[in-house]
Formats: C-alpha cells, structure tokens, sequence
C-alpha cells in the first residue's frame, strides 16, 4: 500500500522528468529534429503534473519562453498573467513578471497602443 508520503515523491519525479524532457528539447542540442508542437506538448504534461504552483510557475516561465520565440505573444501572455495570480514566492513572481515584459515589448508596435504602453510603465516603474 503506498501512503500519500510516498505517493508524492513520485508524483515530484514525474513532474520533473517530463519538465527536464522539455526544456532538453527547447534548449538543448538533441540529434534528433524536435518539432515545436511536441516542445510545447512536454510543457503542458509538465504543468499539469506539478505537485504546487511554484513548480507550475516555473514551468509556465519556460512554456511562456518559447510561446514568446514563436510568436505566440497572446498564449504567452494569458499563462503568465494566470501564473503570476497564484501564490508565489517573490523570486517566482519576478521570474514571471520579468516574463510578461519581455511578450509587451514584443507586442509593442508603431502605432503605440496606449493601454499597452501603460501596462509597461506601471510594470517598469
């Protein structure tokens, strides 16, 4: 019989090797070409099997990483937002914060959008 104590680890080890397998892929050298859908199918399988929202936040940074380098600057943008709403440590919440500036300065454009270019000075400043 496994207790809940032991139960957990496991459920960490999980997590972590399919985090890792992601982040190998996304960063990595691999022989093998990787393609992005299944880059990003890893983060997701990692962010649904985070035992807590720490571990789950520092996935999301990295999803959202590589949903900024591929353009999809929105996607991107509504995890970090949902990530950061969560109970973070301070390190975790700057991590992110960090994140989300990097996907508006993406987004920002000529023509200025002017809701855009507040949500940038109120973060900054």
């Amino acid at each position: 019989i496994v207790s809940p104590e032991n139960a957990k680890p496991a459920s960490f080890d999980v997590y972590r090797s399919l985090h890792n397998r992601a982040v190998i892929r996304h960063y990595g050298v691999v022989s093998e070409e990787i393609q992005y859908a299944e880059i990003k199918e890893f983060y997701q399988n990692a962010l649904n099997a985070a035992p807590n929202d720490e571990y789950r936040a520092f996935t999301a940074k990295h999803l959202a990483t590589l949903l900024t380098d591929a353009g999809e600057l929105t996607e991107a943008e509504t995890l970090l937002e949902k990530s950061i709403g969560q109970a973070l440590s301070e390190d975790a919440e700057y991590s992110l914060k960090h994140a989300l500036t990097q996907v508006w300065l993406k987004q920002l454009t000529v023509p200025y959008n002017e809701k855009l270019l507040l949500k940038l000075k109120d973060a900054l400043w």
